[in-house]
């Protein structure tokens, strides 16, 4: 004999709701956003934190953020 034990309907949760539509980012934020990037992340920092940390591959990347 097998006994299975289900939960109910009245045990599901509640519905999950649709998710929103993402606001759309015009060419102009996008660009200011890159500018400060670039400006508080300069490549060669980027470089010097990969090289410190011996980071290899995307894993690494928690390791490269908390040295930066």
């Amino acid at each position: 004999m097998y006994r299975l034990k289900t939960k109910g309907e009245k045990h599901g949760g509640k519905p999950k709701a649709p998710r929103e539509n993402y606001k759309v980012v015009s060419d102009e934020d996008s660009t200011k956003v890159l500018e400060v990037a670039e400006k508080i992340t300069p490549v060669w920092r980027i470089t010097q934190a990969i090289t410190e940390t011996s980071a290899t591959e995307m894993k690494h990347i928690g390791e490269v953020i908390k040295w930066y």
